[in-house]
């Protein structure tokens, strides 16, 4: 529970924060209709957008309510509501499949849990809260934290960018068969994604709060972050880099050979894209957001015009090495900022392993 001393305080933030990610999620959705009506996609895919710009719109509101619980580091009521959001997805997106629904059913999938989770979060932060969310907007508190806000909302939107631009570039440079090969290595590496975020989730609020004290303790929770990280990291990057050709061939058949190699590729990018989470832990926890945005930014570069060239040439594989390219830079530019940041590192003991190798 939040000391009392500090809970109207707390509560004015949180219904502020609240109703402006209301309104800005309202605004998004807004120009995602645009953007896909500009880009003249096909009906189909149009609906596919909408519905998944609602979950958008979902997922945004249950974060503002989960985010209390993460000030006050407690993670477990958002821990419930992500594998409970998850199994459900998982029964719904199954019973489609063996119904065989329409494709837009995978996507409601998603945006029913996504609801679900949002009303669950919203009664939990009135549980142990108290919380009411009538309608208000601090106007000061507002304005303190558009002017924080602005580097991370770029840094989120170049996030998305970063994250999507090989597959726009793709579909309008090499077609939908290349699409299909690059989609399967992309969602399989993609699936283990949720691993950095949770533990960068976790460690962020304690390294806000050790960087109020003193970088010197941000240091060592960084090294331990790292070294979790790449002990995880490393055998499953390792592991189904040995096992990629018989994965696909078994899983997918002999069509989607070209995959392999692609596959292999983005697992190796997978290692230095879960130590770049860290990085950029750090880096926002020590009010270096504008570094971190700067980062997504280079690397949003790099990767584009890395495809734009590559592509043409040597088709998926070229979108493979640029995002493992753009994922190094990514990874040890950050780490350079998050070093000039006087935090404490010693590499011998945070990789072992690649220390007891050379």
């Amino acid at each position: 529970m939040i000391n009392h001393k500090f809970q109207e305080k707390t509560e004015i933030y949180a219904r502020t924060i609240f109703w402006a990610k209301f309104f800005f999620a309202i605004i998004s959705y807004g120009l995602i209709a645009l953007t896909v009506n500009l880009l003249n996609y096909s009906a189909e895919l149009k609906t596919l957008i909408y519905i998944s710009g609602v979950t958008m719109f979902f997922d945004s509101l249950h974060a503002a309510f989960f985010n209390v619980f993460r000030a006050n580091k407690n993670l477990i009521y958002e821990s419930i509501g992500v594998v409970g959001s998850q199994f459900l997805t998982l029964i719904i997106g199954t019973v489609a499949l063996l119904t065989k629904q329409p494709l837009y059913w995978l996507i409601i999938a998603y945006t029913i849990p996504s609801f679900f989770n949002l009303i669950y979060s919203r009664l939990a932060v009135a549980h142990v809260f108290k919380f009411s969310y009538h309608f208000a907007l601090d106007k000061e508190i507002l304005k303190s934290f558009l002017r924080f806000a602005v580097p991370f909302a770029l840094a989120g939107i170049i996030g998305r960018l970063y994250s999507y631009s090989d597959s726009i570039i793709m579909s309008k440079m090499l077609g939908k068969e290349h699409l299909g090969w690059w989609s399967v290595p992309y969602k399989i590496t993609f699936a283990f994604q949720f691993i950095p975020i949770a533990l960068s989730t976790s460690v962020y609020p304690v390294m806000s709060a050790l960087s109020l004290r003193g970088r010197a303790e941000i240091g060592a929770l960084f090294e331990k972050a790292w070294r979790y990280l790449f002990t995880i990291v490393f055998p499953i990057s390792f592991g189904l880099f040995v096992l990629a050709k018989p994965v696909i061939l078994k899983l997918y058949g002999e069509t989607y050979s070209p995959s392999i190699v692609v596959l292999q590729i983005l697992l190796i990018s997978l290692i230095f894209g879960y130590l770049s989470f860290i990085t950029g832990s750090v880096l926002n926890a020590t009010n270096q957001q504008k570094i971190q945005t700067s980062l997504f930014a280079l690397a949003l570069t790099i990767n584009v015009v890395m495809n734009l060239s590559l592509m043409p040439k040597i088709g998926i594989t070229g979108a493979a090495l640029s995002a493992l390219t753009s994922n190094l830079v990514l990874c040890l530019v950050g780490f350079y900022f998050a070093r000039k940041t006087r935090i404490w590192f010693n590499f011998t003991t945070s990789f072992p392993l690649v220390y007891a190798i050379i």
